[in-house]
């Protein structure tokens, strides 16, 4: 099945065309990309980057069998683009509609393994969005989310991740103090 993804819900836009594998929305390859890097013209910039993609991977709208997107936390401006973006593509094509919560697809990228993991995204409001996740092994190993995503300020974000975690995240860079970073 041929998928398409996509997430506004940060300062960088993502898109891409995809070759699913299963039911649980699984890539086996990426078949095009694009970055939407101009903050907020995201709006402006989200068709023709889709438009772009769909057609380097030589595949029509009416193609899809999946539309995801990221559903936050985030840009509330960029996750009504996202999603009205991927409902009227869902709608349009006849494909099926996925949202992904946008801390699980960071989770997802990060390898899998023993102990912990936080992900924590500058919320843009002096606080950050945190989730954490703990190792699930079956039936492979990947993470399961435990804990949120909430928003709080930093440093009871980090009083809320386990010692031995791994923590992932734009929020790193403006509140790296606050996580040992």
């Amino acid at each position: 099945m041929i998928g398409l993804a996509l997430d506004t819900s940060g300062p960088v836009g993502s898109v891409a065309v995809v070759d699913v594998v299963d039911a649980a929305g699984r890539v086996a390859r990426v078949l095009a990309a694009r970055t939407i890097e101009d903050g907020m013209r995201r709006g402006v910039e989200l068709f023709p980057a889709i438009e772009s993609a769909l057609a380097e991977a030589g595949v029509r709208a009416r193609d899809l069998g999946l539309v995801a997107v990221g559903i936050g936390p985030g840009s509330y401006t960029g996750l009504r683009v996202g999603i009205t973006a991927a409902r009227a593509i869902a709608y349009a094509s006849g494909a099926e509609l996925l949202g992904i919560p946008s801390c699980d697809a960071l989770a997802e990228a990060a390898p899998a393994g023993g102990g912990h993991l936080a992900v924590v995204v500058d919320a843009r409001v002096r606080a950050v969005y945190v989730a954490v996740y703990g190792t699930a092994a079956e039936p492979t190993p990947r993470w399961e989310r435990s804990l949120g995503p909430e928003i709080l300020p930093p440093a009871e974000a980090a009083a809320r991740i386990p010692e031995d975690a791994l923590v992932v995240g734009d929020a790193l860079a403006a509140y790296g103090a606050s996580f040992g970073a």
